[in-house]
C-alpha cells in the first residue's frame, strides 16, 4: 500500500479520517432530529459533521434530499447563522471542489481575494492544477457561465496583473518536474541525494542571487521560472546552495527583494514545494494574528487540510510559534463555530 505525500514528500497525517461503520441514512435521521422541533441541536450537528469526511458529508446531503426531497445544505442555513453557518456550508464540498469553489468566490466576488488564489494554486501539485482547471470549468457552468478547462486561467488573467498575473499563470501551467513513483522509492532507499542535482541546483542558486541580490532591481522572471518549474526536492536542494553564496536565506531573499501580493505567492510557492505543512501553519498564524481574525481563511484551511496533514500543520504551528493551534483557535473564536473548528482538528 503506497502511502500518501505532500507536495514535498512529508507524509499524510490528517485530523479527519472515513468515519468507521458510516451509514449516510442513520446521519439523515440524526440531523433531522437535530433540526426538528423548538431549536436546533447544534450539538449533534457538530457531532456528526465534524466527524465525517468531505465524501461522507457529500453522501448524506444525497441521502437527505432522497428521503425527505429537500436540500439538506440549504436546511441548515436556514437553521444556523454567522460564521458557524456559513463554515457548515463549506463542508458540503468535497475537497476538489472546495478548492474550485474557493477559486471561483476569490475571482467573482466583491473584488479579488488574492490570497485565496495563492493558498490554492500556489500549494497545489501538477495533478492536482489539472484537477482544480476541471473542477473550476464545473463550477462556472452551475453559475450558467460557458466554461472548459482553460476558464481558471482566463479568469485569473482577467482578474490579477503584473508579476502576480504571472507567476499565477506559470503554475496553471503544471510544469513542475514531479518525481516518478520509481524515485519516490529510490528517497525510501537511498536518501534525497539519490534524485538531486547538486550542480544544477548550485546553478540555479546563482541565477537566483544574480537575479536579485546581486542587481540593481530584480529580475522577477528567474524567479518565476525557477520557483515554477524545479521539483521539491531541487527546491529543498537550491535554498541549501544559495545559503553557500548569500548571507541571506533564499525566503529572506525573496522577502527583501518583491513585495504584494507577488512576494506572498513567491514565498507561498516555495515553501509549498520544501515544507508542505509549514506552509499552512504559516497561514493560519497570518489568520489568527494582527487587527481581527480572518475567518475565511480560517475556516477554507481547516476544512481542506483536516483531511490532508493537519497533524503535521499542528506540529509545524507548535515548532515554529511556541504556542498550540488548537489553543489560538479557542482563543479567537466563540461558540458553536469554535467547537467545530476544533472538532475538525482533531479536539473537543
Amino acid at each position: 500500500m503506497s502511502i500518501k505525500v505532500t507536495n514535498c514528500g512529508l507524509p499524510c497525517n490528517p485530523t479527519l479520517r472515513p468515519y468507521p461503520n458510516f451509514n449516510a441514512n442513520s446521519d439523515v435521521e440524526l440531523l433531522k432530529k437535530a433540526m426538528d422541533g423548538m431549536g436546533t441541536d447544534e450539538a449533534m450537528i457538530i457531532e456528526i459533521l465534524g466527524t465525517r469526511t468531505s465524501q461522507q458529508r457529500v453522501e448524506i446531503a444525497e441521502a437527505y434530499k432522497g428521503s425527505y426531497g429537500e436540500d439538506l445544505r440549504e436546511k441548515l442555513q436556514g437553521e444556523l447563522s454567522g460564521d458557524f453557518g456559513e463554515l457548515v456550508d463549506l463542508m458540503f464540498y468535497t475537497i476538489p471542489e472546495l478548492k474550485a469553489q474557493l477559486c471561483y468566490d476569490a475571482i467573482n466576488g466583491a473584488g479579488t481575494d488574492e490570497l485565496a488564489l495563492i493558498e490554492v494554486i500556489c500549494t497545489s501539485t501538477n495533478s492536482e492544477i489539472e484537477e482544480l482547471k476541471k473542477e473550476y470549468a464545473k463550477v462556472c457552468q452551475k453559475h450558467g457561465k460557458a466554461a472548459n478547462e482553460n476558464s481558471l486561467e482566463k479568469d485569473v488573467v482577467g482578474d490579477t496583473s503584473g508579476y502576480f498575473k504571472r507567476i499565477l499563470v506559470a503554475l496553471l501551467a503544471a510544469q513542475r518536474h514531479e518525481p516518478t513513483e520509481q524515485q519516490l522509492k529510490d528517497i525510501a532507499n537511498r536518501g534525497i541525494d539519490s534524485i538531486i542535482d547538486k550542480k544544477a541546483a548550485e546553478a540555479d542558486a546563482q541565477k537566483l542571487y544574480d537575479a536579485g541580490e546581486k542587481r540593481l532591481g530584480t529580475d522577477e522572471e528567474t524567479f518565476i521560472t525557477i520557483l515554477c518549474t524545479r521539483s521539491p526536492w531541487q527546491l529543498i536542494a537550491i535554498s541549501k546552495a544559495y545559503e553557500k553564496i548569500s548571507k541571506l536565506r533564499l525566503v529572506e531573499a525573496i522577502a527583501s527583494e518583491t513585495k504584494g501580493d507577488f512576494r506572498r505567492a513567491l514565498l507561498t510557492t516555495l515553501l509549498a514545494n520544501t515544507n508542505t505543512p509549514m506552509a499552512f501553519a504559516e497561514h493560519l498564524n497570518d489568520g489568527l494574528s494582527g487587527a481581527g481574525t480572518n475567518d475565511d481563511q480560517l475556516m477554507r484551511l481547516i476544512v481542506w487540510r483536516s483531511e490532508v496533514d493537519m497533524k503535521e500543520i499542528k506540529n509545524c504551528y507548535l515548532a515554529r510559534y511556541n504556542r498550540d493551534l488548537v489553543d489560538d483557535i479557542k482563543d479567537d473564536t466563540s461558540g458553536d463555530y469554535e467547537k467545530l473548528l476544533v472538532r475538525l482538528l482533531g479536539s473537543q
